[in-house]
């Protein structure tokens, strides 16, 4: 089983799971609870005993996702195997807005905001995938080989829908560096596929796509822009910098060249174990559309459309004793002009 804690104690979560491998097909079941957090801004004016405010609401919502199900995998071999899966889930919701009143550009009041989410989804849901990994790892991730994952998901029940996934990467090894390339495609299809008052919108504003986009790194008062037009997520979140990050169909690419500056010989360049560090310049792109809104496939750093974002930095990643790998990265992300560069952290292997 695991535990997952932060934030508050509704981002509390946990799963049980078991796995029986005594024969060659492989089966299991789990059971659990998952909180996803997503964070959208919105912004306009309001009118109160006479004064009027520009407001800029940040809006939290959480998403609950209960759920049980039972798998089947059969190996071909000892890099690739087959799975297919079948559960239910119930998806439940919770929203607070943060909201800051503002008179030109100096805040003049806060106001914390509960608001009830839509009702909650009860689905079945079946699966079946590819995955190969013949992939080679170091200490602070795979350095050597590939991994990809083909699954396709069918959703049925409350809201009906279709998932597709396409997960791609390579590691290009010359001892002892590492040149890692990924492509990734997610997204959901189908009748239900851009119903975003009940489905959370898939964002890029999460690190394991891309980093420098990270929703909590956002000042809405500085950067948020009006979109275009009137946008369809989540009640109407206006801000072009979020919208661009959100959809019901994302794509990914990343390049990096890892550099094993720390470590035991003949692995890393300096021969200090107990402390493993990578060095990895790196390049993040991405884009996010829905079924009824294209991208506009161009590189701009300042327009309010529908346009690929891109990053780049270096980041540098530590085994923390072998209990965890921390990365620490400086990132430029060139769609947000009004941030510039900055540095960040995760908890988190390379990809």
């Amino acid at each position: 089983g695991v535990a997952q804690v932060n934030g508050t104690v509704k981002d509390f979560g946990g799963q049980l799971f078991y796995t029986n491998r005594e024969r060659r097909w492989n089966w299991g079941a789990s059971a659990g609870r998952s909180p996803f957090l997503g964070i959208f801004a919105q912004f306009g004016q309001i009118e109160e005993n006479g004064q009027v405010f520009d407001v800029y609401d940040q809006v939290i919502q959480r998403q609950y996702l209960d759920a049980a199900s039972a798998f089947i995998q059969y190996p071909f071999s000892t890099t690739r195997r087959v799975e297919f899966s079948g559960g239910i889930q119930r998806i439940s919701y919770d929203f607070d807005i943060e909201r800051l009143f503002l008179i030109g550009n100096q805040v003049v009041g806060r106001e914390r905001i509960e608001q009830p989410g839509p009702p909650a989804l009860n689905l079945a849901q079946g699966s079946a995938a590819f995955v190969g990994d013949y992939s080679f790892f170091g200490f602070n991730g795979p350095i050597a080989g590939g991994r990809y994952r083909f699954e396709v998901a069918p959703t049925f029940g409350s809201l009906n829908f279709q998932t597709a996934l396409a997960d791609y990467r390579r590691y290009f090894f010359a001892r002892p560096f590492t040149l890692a390339v990924r492509g990734l495609h997610y997204g959901r299809y189908g009748q239900d596929s851009d119903e975003f008052q009940q489905l959370r919108p898939l964002s890029l504003g999460n690190p394991f796509f891309m980093r420098g986009y990270e929703t909590f790194t956002f000042d809405i008062a500085a950067e948020c822009t009006p979109a275009a037009e009137g946008d369809p997520f989540l009640g109407g979140g206006n801000c072009a910098q979020f919208n661009r990050l959100n959809g019901s169909r994302i794509a990914v690419v990343s390049a990096e060249f890892r550099i094993p500056l720390l470590g035991p010989a003949p692995i890393g360049l300096i021969n200090i174990p107990f402390l493993p560090t990578d060095i990895s310049p790196f390049v993040d792109a991405g884009v996010a559309w829905t079924k009824a809104e294209s991208p506009d496939f161009r590189f701009d750093r300042t327009t309010v459309e529908r346009v690929p974002v891109v990053s780049a930095g270096v980041s540098a990643r530590f085994n923390l004793l072998g209990f965890a790998v921390a990365e620490v990265y400086w990132v430029y992300p060139f769609q947000r002009p009004e941030k510039g560069g900055f540095f960040t952290f995760q908890l988190a292997p390379a990809w």
